[in-house]
């Protein structure tokens, strides 16, 4: 078992991670990396103005800035990260002080990855301002391994520090074991040995308490659902604009198997548009964060926010991101529900569906989503979306209230 013990824990890194828990990461380093580019641009003397996670080189305030970088999600540091934890964790593993100095040489590698992805979009940022757009491409596309390799330097120059630190504490313990407190430690550690046995018999309990949970737990996700398409048919007009029901293609519904959805477009006659998808069903890929499907799609996060959408009586926490693609911006709005229970974090919502199974009762939910374009203002998308939810939404969450009840 501590032969084998390294390699597992490394399965951690090279395992692909969950979809949520990466989408949750990605726009905090975006945001992270944006900021600590545009200060280290700053004191070089490039002048920076950043909006976001857009930076723009700007000389002169009266004119077009001479370059901008989008901090894409691609570009928050997440893979760089992922690669220097890896890396961290083999350091910090091998190293052979004790495990609190190997917890600190490894915490140390998320900081100094977000500064290294900070770092080349600085060098970005610098190529772009003096010698034009192909060159920046270029230190885009091929800085990265150095970088990588740098942390890789400052991370075994830490573990230099950490053995120095302890031989230097070999040789003070040394002393302290002659003394009678030292005997009294060493005694400490003998009955920590006599216990190690037990190490081995306990992480099997463990994982077999953790198969009959996760049995129990899929087995009300595999049962066919007996609920019909009602939301489907339901009619949920908005100020008179013309309303379009949108399908599903045979694609999305095989990935994401909903018991019922509601998908719909809304056409103003001023040519206004609003999106309304709620997809909702008792297994737990249908209720997912969007992030992945508007990253599919091309579109990147420019900004994001809690919001309290009021409806009524109910007070509804939400997510609101503004995306662009091509130039081309909306806002989305969204949040999780089974109709009842109401949740801006899919983490919380997840949990209360586990509990649900592990109960034998159906873990039915829904993700209830808005896209609004935001061509005119972020603010009339914001009034725009707030209006659309006050409108429609709440038959909706009366109808998910019932169906999960069925």
């Amino acid at each position: 078992v501590a032969t084998s013990a390294g390699a597992v824990g490394l399965l951690v890194f090279t395992i692909p991670w969950p979809t949520t828990l990466v989408a949750r990461l990605q726009f905090p380093m975006q945001l992270i990396s944006s900021t600590y580019a545009a200060m280290f641009a700053g004191m070089i003397g490039v002048p920076v103005h950043r909006s976001g996670v857009t930076l723009s080189v700007l000389p002169d305030p009266t004119r077009p800035p001479t370059y901008v970088i989008l901090v894409a999600q691609q570009c928050s540091g997440m893979v760089s990260l992922i690669v220097l934890l890896a890396l961290g964790y083999l350091i910090a593993y091998y190293t052979p002080v004790r495990w609190s100095r190997r917890l600190l040489l490894f915490a140390i590698t998320a900081p100094l990855a977000l500064i290294a992805n900070a770092a080349r979009l600085t060098f970005i940022l610098l190529a772009g301002a003096w010698n034009g757009v192909g060159v920046a491409q270029w230190v885009h596309d091929h800085e990265q391994p150095v970088l990588v390799f740098v942390c890789a330097v400052g991370l075994m120059s830490i573990r230099a520090i950490l053995l120095g630190m302890e031989q230097r504490g070999e040789n003070v313990e040394s002393m302290e074991d002659r003394s009678p407190r030292g005997a009294t430690d060493q005694s400490a550690r003998e009955l920590s040995t006599e216990f190690a046995h037990l190490r081995i018999p306990i992480a099997i309990g463990t994982l077999v308490v953790a198969l009959v949970c996760s049995t129990a737990a899929r087995r009300s996700e595999a049962t066919d659902a007996t609920r019909d398409n009602f939301l489907d048919s339901m009619t949920v007009p908005y100020r008179g604009w013309t309303e379009h029901s949108i399908p599903l293609t045979p694609r999305e519904r095989d990935m994401l198997q909903p018991d019922t959805q509601l998908l719909r477009r809304y056409d103003s006659p001023d040519h206004e548009v609003v999106e309304l998808a709620v997809l909702a069903g008792h297994r737990k890929r249908t209720v997912h964060t969007p992030d992945s499907c508007l990253e599919g799609g091309g579109w990147d996060t420019i900004s994001q926010r809690d919001v309290v959408l009021t409806l009524g009586a109910r007070h509804v926490p939400a997510i609101r991101k503004l995306l662009m693609r091509d130039g081309v911006t909306m806002m989305a709005t969204y949040f999780f529900t089974d109709g009842d229970y109401i949740t801006r974090s899919l983490s919380q919502f997840e949990i209360r569906q586990i509990l649900k199974r592990l109960q034998g009762r159906s873990s039915f939910g829904a993700l209830v989503r808005i896209l609004v374009s935001a061509a005119g203002s972020p603010e009339t998308a914001d009034q725009r979306t707030n209006d659309f939810a006050r409108t429609v939404l709440t038959p909706i969450l009366d109808a998910l209230a019932r169906g999960a009840r069925r």
